[in-house]
C-alpha cells in the first residue's frame, strides 16, 4: 500500500513539475496576455481513475491559457508587481507546510511564525525610515484593504474613547466623519465594514481650486468645517502617499498632523505602493512625514513583488492597546498565550483567526535582496515610467495628464503614467468622442497580446493608465503602473534564471511598449 501511495505521489509530482514548466512557457516573458479560448469548465468531467492528475492537466490546459500574465514584465494593469524567485519558492513552501500561522505557541511553546512576521516588519520599518520601537502595533495583512479596515477601526475607537465600538458597539450619540483627499476606493469599503458608513466620507481634495491632482487637503475649508461641526462629530483624516491614478503624494502633512492634534482626530496614511518610492535616490524625502501618521497602510504584493495576497499595517506603539482591543477574540483558553508579549501571536493583532503563513515569502525576499536590492528594483521601475512619460510627451498621438516634473517640482512622477489620446490624433476623427477612441485603442492594445494596461477616468477626462486600477464600465483614460521586478531586465538573463540582483538592464520592454502604442494608432 505504501508503495502505491509513493508511486502516486511520484507520478503526481512529475505531472506537477512538468505542468509548472508548461505554465511558465504559457505565461512567457514575451506575452502579457494569453488566449482566452479555454474550454467550458462545465464540459470537464473525470472518473475516479487518476482524477487528480487529470484535473491538474485540465487546469493547465484549459484554465491557465485564459488568465492574464500578471507576473510578466509588460503587464501594466493592476499594481500587482510580480513574484521574486525567492518569494515564489517560499510561497510554495508555505503551501507545502500548510501552517495555521495565527497561533504557533499553542503547540510549540515558542512563537516561531510571530518571530518571522515581526522580523519582516522590522525590516520594512527600516526600509521606510521608521523607528521600529515607535511602531510596535504592526502586522502582516492580506493587503491594503484589510489594512485600511484596521486603520479606520483603530481610528474609530481612538476618537470614540472608552473602549470604542469594538467593545461597546456603535453608538448613535456620536458621528464619525472620514476626511479624505483622493483616497482609494478601499477606504469606502473599510468605512462600510467598520460601521462608520460610506456616506460619512467627506472629500476635501482641492480639485475645485488649484490642485489638478486632487490629493492635497483643503486646509482652509477643513478649518471652516471645524468651526461649524457639532461637538459630537469626530474625525478620521485619510491622506494618500501614492494616489491611484497619478501616484501623487498629499503635501502639508505636518499641518494636517497639527489639525488632528487640535481636534483629537486620527491621521491614517494610505501608502499602498507609493511609500516605497522613497527608495529612489531622488525621492528620499517624499515620505519624510510618514512618521506623523497614527496608522499606515502598505502592500507587499505590489512593489515588494511577493505573491498575492500580502500587505502590512502599522500603528504607533502608544496605540497598540487600541489595535489589540480591535482585534481581540475574547478569552479562549485553548488558544494559549505566549510568554514573550513583546511579539504577539498574529491572531492577536490582525483580523483573521486563521491565517496563511504569508509573512514567509516577504521575509525571504527582504532577506535575499535587502534594501539595496529593492532600491535597484524601485529605481529601475521609476526610470522606466519616466522614460515612457517623456516619449508620450513627444508623441503626436498621446498627451500626458500629469504635470511636468523635475527634481524641484511639487509633483514627482513615480511609477504611474497617466495619459490620453491627443485631440489631433486621426483616431479622434474616426471615433467621434474621446471615450470611444480610448475604448478602441485599449482593445487594440490588448489584442496584440504583448502588453496590458488599464483605462480610467481622471478629473472627468477619459484616458489610459500604465499602472493599473480596476477596469470599470466608464473607462476613458489609459494608465500604466510599472511595478514588476522583471520590467527593464534582459529576457536572456531571466530565461537563464539569474538572480534578480545579477540581471542586466535592457531596453527590450520599453521598445515593445512604444512599438505597440505606435502601431495601434497607425
Amino acid at each position: 500500500m505504501e508503495n502505491l501511495v509513493w508511486n502516486f505521489k511520484k507520478e503526481f509530482s512529475t505531472h506537477l513539475v512538468n505542468g509548472t514548466q508548461v505554465v511558465k512557457s504559457k505565461l512567457s516573458i514575451e506575452n502579457a496576455i494569453l488566449s482566452v479560448s479555454g474550454s467550458s469548465l462545465n464540459e470537464f468531467t473525470v472518473d475516479d481513475e487518476n482524477s487528480e492528475v487529470k484535473t491538474l492537466l485540465h487546469i493547465i490546459n484549459d484554465i491557465v491559457p485564459s488568465l492574464p500574465n500578471n507576473n510578466g514584465s509588460k503587464y501594466f494593469g493592476f499594481v500587482t508587481g510580480g513574484s521574486t524567485p525567492i518569494a515564489e519558492a517560499a510561497d510554495n513552501l508555505v503551501s507545502f507546510l500548510d501552517q495555521n500561522a495565527a497561533y504557533t505557541s499553542v503547540f510549540l511553546r515558542q512563537n516561531v511564525i510571530g518571530e518571522v512576521e515581526n522580523q519582516s516588519l522590522v525590516m520594512l520599518c527600516e526600509m521606510l525610515g521608521l523607528n521600529e520601537e515607535d511602531w510596535r502595533g504592526r502586522t502582516v495583512t492580506t493587503g491594503a484593504t484589510s489594512s485600511n479596515v484596521l486603520g479606520l477601526a483603530c481610528g474609530r475607537d481612538y476618537v470614540l474613547g472608552n473602549g470604542g465600538a469594538a467593545q461597546n458597539g456603535v453608538s448613535s450619540d456620536s458621528t464619525i466623519k472620514i476626511i479624505s483627499c483622493g483616497s482609494h476606493s478601499s477606504i469606502q469599503k473599510a468605512a462600510g465594514i467598520t460601521g462608520i458608513g460610506r456616506n460619512n466620507i467627506i472629500e476635501k481634495g482641492l480639485f475645485r481650486k488649484n490642485d489638478d491632482l486632487g490629493v492635497n487637503l483643503d486646509l482652509e475649508e477643513l478649518n471652516s468645517w471645524t468651526n461649524t461641526k457639532d461637538n459630537n462629530v469626530k474625525a478620521i483624516v485619510v491622506v494618500s502617499f501614492g494616489e491611484v491614478n497619478t501616484g501623487a503624494f498629499t503635501k502639508d502633512v505636518l499641518k494636517i498632523r497639527k489639525w488632528c492634534d487640535d481636534n483629537n482626530a486620527w491621521l491614517h496614511i494610505d501608502g499602498a505602493f507609493g511609500v516605497f518610492a522613497s527608495l529612489h535616490p531622488s525621492l528620499k524625502n517624499i515620505v519624510r512625514d510618514l512618521h506623523l501618521a497614527d496608522s499606515i497602510t502598505g502592500d507587499c504584493h505590489k512593489w515588494l513583488n511577493v505573491p498575492y495576497d500580502c500587505g502590512f499595517f502599522l500603528t504607533k506603539t502608544k496605540h497598540l492597546p487600541i489595535l489589540l482591543n480591535v482585534c481581540s477574540s475574547g478569552s479562549a483558553p485553548y488558544l494559549g498565550t505566549t510568554d514573550n508579549q513583546s511579539i504577539f501571536e498574529p491572531y492577536q493583532i490582525s483580523i483573521e483567526n486563521s491565517q496563511r503563513f504569508r509573512s514567509l515569502p516577504l521575509y525571504a525576499s527582504l532577506k535575499a535582496y535587502g534594501i539595496e536590492g529593492y532600491r535597484k528594483l524601485v529605481t529601475r521601475n521609476i526610470e522606466f515610467a519616466r522614460k515612457l512619460e517623456n516619449w508620450l510627451r513627444s508623441s503626436h498621438y498621446y498627451r500626458v495628464l500629469t504635470p511636468l516634473y523635475n527634481t524641484e517640482s511639487e509633483f514627482q512622477l513615480i511609477n504611474i503614467v497617466l495619459f490620453t489620446i491627443d485631440n489631433a490624433a486621426p483616431i479622434m476623427t474616426e471615433s467621434g468622442s474621446l471615450k470611444d477612441a480610448v475604448a478602441l485603442i485599449h482593445k487594440k492594445i490588448l489584442d496584440t497580446g504583448l502588453m496590458q494596461l488599464t483605462t480610467t477616468v481622471f478629473n472627468s477626462i477619459p484616458g489610459f493608465r500604465i499602472a493599473g486600477i480596476k477596469i470599470e464600465i466608464k473607462l476613458f483614460l489609459l494608465k500604466s503602473l510599472v511595478s514588476n521586478w522583471m520590467t527593464g531586465l534582459s529576457s536572456n538573463d531571466l530565461k537563464n534564471k539569474k538572480n534578480m540582483n545579477c540581471c542586466e538592464e535592457s531596453d527590450e520592454d520599453f521598445t515593445t511598449v512604444i512599438s505597440v502604442l505606435t502601431k495601434v494608432m497607425e
